[in-house]
């Protein structure tokens, strides 16, 4: 079973677009749009998600940077059922 979003926090208010976060089960998320590259990482520290670069798209050009969290979710739901081993 995945986990919900426990805690969500936009931490940047320009490009890059990102946030970081808390599921219910303790795993950090951080979520990142630079560079025209979508990136969603977990871990179990906040400095671990963002090292995790196993869930990258490329969506827009080398300019692109400003993405609203609903643009987002579906590739954070499809890395999630990766990385919590659900059948996409």
């Amino acid at each position: 079973m995945i986990p919900a979003l426990q805690s969500l926090e936009k931490t940047c208010l320009a490009c890059p677009a990102q946030w970081a976060g808390t599921l219910t089960d303790g795993t950090c998320l951080y979520v990142r749009y630079r560079h025209g590259v979508l990136s969603v990482g977990f871990g179990s520290t906040p400095d671990a998600a963002v090292e995790d670069h196993r869930f990258e798209w490329e969506l827009g050009d080398g300019l692109d940077g400003w993405m609203e969290w609903d643009q987002a979710s579906a590739y954070i739901a499809q890395a999630a059922q990766v990385h919590f081993g659900e059948t996409p």
